[in-house]
């Protein structure tokens, strides 16, 4: 692990000047990303915490683009964008899913008029270039046009005390749910401990590594089994308690190293 933060590239210049865009992610980590990403580039940002604030604040006000996420309370990203699209007055605003979920939410994403997927981890660069295509093809902002995702560090862009700033939140909130998936695992509560996984999985993959998702990935299908037949809940409870200790074992080196750059662990 060599990447410090004064190693970072600055990020290829944009104008979204007079561009409006919503976002809408239960995980406040996940917030923070998207709005250091879109630092700089003049765009108007409004964050939201779930899919029924979204609908309600696009009843209020017009925006351009919604970044949205697929698992939140209340209303999930899918349901979120059919009542949007259900409203004439939103037909033409771009609707992307920003997510950890894999390619097979591709059909959904159809059927509920989502203009496109983003999936995590990605850096900069590749969050304004998808989102500059969909202006393009709107012709909202053709000036804009060739921005090219040219870096593979996730966390191009961002100056050194925002980046801090975002590390300590995560270390915060990880730690929190890392202690929730242990009690949710003793207790067997499968479905609680697979949201708590999803959410961590989006977030530690963009600022950790993918061996993180990997691993979250493994403990979603442990706990899947676990759902199906209650009676191997013993086994699976073990079988996640290993996981969430390499889990830990990587969080925490990554957290006693002196980087806060994102490395594959």
């Amino acid at each position: 692990m060599e990447r410090k933060v004064e190693t970072l590239k600055k990020a290829a210049p944009v104008n979204f000047s007079g561009k409006r865009i919503l976002i809408a992610d239960d995980n406040s980590i996940n917030i923070k990303i998207l709005r250091h990403f879109l630092d700089n580039t003049g765009a108007e940002i409004m964050a939201l915490y779930d899919g029924i604030s979204a609908v309600n604040e696009l009843k209020k006000n017009k925006y351009d683009i919604l970044l949205l996420d697929v698992e939140m309370p209340g209303m999930n990203g899918f349901d979120t964008a059919a009542m949007i699209r259900a409203d004439e007055s939103n037909r033409n605003m771009v609707i992307m899913i920003v997510t950890a979920h894999d390619k097979s939410i591709g059909e959904e994403c159809l059927k509920n008029g989502i203009d496109g997927v983003i999936y995590k981890p990605f850096d900069r660069n590749t969050l304004i270039a998808r989102i500059n295509e969909f202006f393009i093809k709107r012709e909202a902002n053709p000036e804009a046009a060739n921005i090219i995702p040219d870096s593979e560090d996730l966390l191009f862009g961002m100056d050194a005390e925002n980046l801090m700033k975002l590390y300590a939140d995560f270390y915060v909130k990880t730690e929190e749910d890392l202690s929730l998936m242990k009690r949710y695992s003793a207790e067997r509560s499968f479905e609680k401990l697979m949201k708590i996984s999803h959410s961590l999985k989006s977030s530690a993959g963009m600022l950790i590594g993918r061996k993180c998702v990997e691993i979250l990935d493994e403990i979603d299908k442990i706990s899947e089994k676990g759902i199906v037949n209650s009676d191997t809940g013993k086994i699976q409870y073990e079988l996640i308690s290993q996981k969430i200790a390499e889990l830990e074992s990587i969080y925490y080196t990554f957290k006693n190293s002196a980087l806060v750059g994102k490395d594959e662990i």
